[in-house]
């Protein structure tokens, strides 16, 4: 990635740094998929250096890495099913409702096979106007495609862009490489995810930030599109839920199809 995934780690330790900031200087935040810990990492630094509090919890579930982040001398790791948040399973740890300001996942959706689980579990375990932050691959968008300085003019390759992904990115990078699979629709289902907390309030995710962006991985051309969502968790009349029920329904149809 040239260093971009960095970026991207650290831009979710600057939010919940700053949920930290706008919600009396101290945060309870839920890290998904955390690898090798790189996120809790550098959440400890920025939260030091605006001096509040952040509580981080590390979830992964593969132990290798979890003994890798253990090793950077910070609390806080677990092992956790993402697609199981709330349901106690033997070996793993599971959280109750309204647990967590804030939730992070980068570049963690794609290797779970069943990601309206996890969305559905982000949506319980956050508290009322709780955040979540996920960051992804994403399908090139032709009109926004990425920009190049060719001899004074700025050049725009959307076809070149459309094909490696397919003939590249997909196969290559994400199935082989990564074990990952296109996470496109995975931006387009979670604003759609809703629940019912069993006492009569049905709750579902506002989106307050989407955005695709071609990021100059290969040879330093703007060609890899990455997208970036934050949600809020609110609550919702029965009336919407069950719309948008309605929609995540057919939509996962038409993916699985």
């Amino acid at each position: 990635t040239r260093g971009m995934d960095l970026s991207f780690r650290k831009m979710a330790a600057w939010l919940a740094a700053i949920l930290a900031r706008n919600r009396n200087g101290s945060v309870k935040i839920l890290d998904l998929c955390t690898g090798t810990g790189e996120i809790p990492r550098h959440t400890k630094c920025i939260s030091e250096l605006l001096h509040v509090t952040v509580d981080v919890t590390g979830l992964d579930y593969n132990e290798h890495m979890l003994a890798i982040a253990r090793r950077k001398r910070l609390n806080g790791f677990v092992r956790g099913d993402a697609t199981e948040l709330t349901t106690p399973k033997e070996g793993f740890v599971a959280f109750g409702e309204n647990t967590f300001d804030g939730v992070t996942q980068v570049f963690g959706i794609g290797g779970i096979s069943e990601p309206v689980k996890v969305f559905r579990g982000v949506l319980e375990v956050l508290k009322p106007r709780g955040t979540y932050l996920m960051i992804d691959m994403h399908r090139p968008i032709p009109e926004l495609s990425g920009e190049m300085p060719f001899f004074g003019w700025w050049l725009k390759t959307p076809v070149l862009e459309a094909y490696i992904y397919e003939k590249t990115t997909l196969p290559l990078v994400l199935e082989r490489l990564w074990g990952w699979r296109d996470t496109t629709m995975c931006f387009y289902l979670l604003p759609l995810v809703t629940y019912d907390d069993g006492l009569g309030q049905c709750w579902g995710f506002e989106t307050q930030i989407l955005e695709v962006e071609s990021h100059r991985w290969w040879f330093g051309l703007p060609i890899m599109p990455v997208a970036k969502i934050v949600v809020k968790k609110v609550a919702i009349s029965t009336e919407e839920a069950k719309a948008r029920k309605k929609i995540l329904q057919a939509l996962c149809q038409q993916t699985c199809e």
